[in-house]
């Protein structure tokens, strides 16, 4: 009999050693690596990979803020001033100075000023007229006749209407008689009469400083409405007589107004007294 570690020889042999199935553990979390909580739907709710998500996107956010803001500065400092003029408001319109359009000349700032109106004759200086005549060495008009009248009247009619007198009847100033200025203190009166845009107290204040006071008077509380509109082209006013002068205002419409001018020694200037509406053939 065999010994008691002697297998028996019926016995079948197994081929192969039998070994217990190993079992399978999951992973440690702790020593697992960290993959940024892509991996599984458990590690995507993760509060901290949650956290440290949303703090990559705030940054990110600062940073790109901050790039805009220095490229958005930087744009400015480089780009200058601008070469653009800004015009000041109402260049386009004076009240008492410009008509208010470009192609309408201006205004005179007051009466006895420099006329801006372009016409054929220069502007006149301190000592002519552009109505009186050169100085050679002609004898000037009679003093006596010369002295100053007060009236409001019109001129009776002794000096023709319409064109300018011819050179040998024009007076030179002297100093016992009018001064020059008839011309464009009529001028300037025609210029503001049909002014009516700029509103009624600012066409009066413009119209009454062309205007002796009671003629002013008269214009006070007439409607701008009831003034005939029109530019005026052509001034013709005869030599003054006495301290008066009379002449034709000429508009672009056709209108002529007929206008009697007086000297006023009060006010040192030449002021409008008589203002009517003439017809063509008349004035012609």
């Amino acid at each position: 009999m065999a010994g008691a570690d002697t297998p028996d020889i019926g016995a079948p042999r197994p081929s192969a050693p039998v070994r217990p199935p190993r079992r399978v553990l999951p992973p440690d979390p702790a020593t697992a690596p960290d993959d940024g909580g892509w991996t599984t739907l458990a590690s995507f709710r993760d509060p901290a990979q949650r956290q440290r998500r949303l703090e990559r996107t705030l940054w990110l956010l600062v940073a790109a803020v901050a790039v805009a803001g220095v490229v958005i500065i930087g744009a400015i400092l480089t780009s200058g001033p601008s070469s653009e003029a800004i015009l000041p408001p109402g260049t386009g319109s004076r009240i008492g100075g410009s008509l208010g359009d470009g192609d309408t000349p201006s205004l005179v700032a007051g009466p006895g000023g420099t006329d801006d109106v372009p016409d054929d004759h220069a502007s006149p200086s301190p000592v002519d007229d552009d109505d009186a005549p050169p100085h050679d060495g002609d004898a000037p008009a009679n003093p006596s006749d010369a002295s100053p009248n007060t009236n409001d009247a019109a001129p009776d009619g002794d000096t023709p209407l319409g064109g300018d007198a011819p050179p040998g009847d024009k007076p030179a100033a002297s100093d016992d008689g009018p001064p020059p200025g008839w011309s464009e203190v009529a001028r300037g009166f025609g210029l503001a009469f049909t002014r009516t845009g700029v509103g009624h107290e600012a066409w009066f204040a413009s119209l009454a400083s062309w205007l002796t006071p009671e003629q002013a008077a008269e214009y006070r509380d007439v409607p701008i409405e009831a003034i005939p509109t029109g530019t005026l082209v052509r001034v013709d006013v005869g030599a003054p007589a006495s301290g008066h002068a009379q002449g034709t205002l000429t508009y672009d419409t056709g209108m002529i107004l007929a206008v009697g001018l007086s000297y006023r020694a009060s006010a040192g200037t030449w002021l409008v007294a008589r203002i009517e509406l003439a017809d063509a053939a008349e004035a012609g």
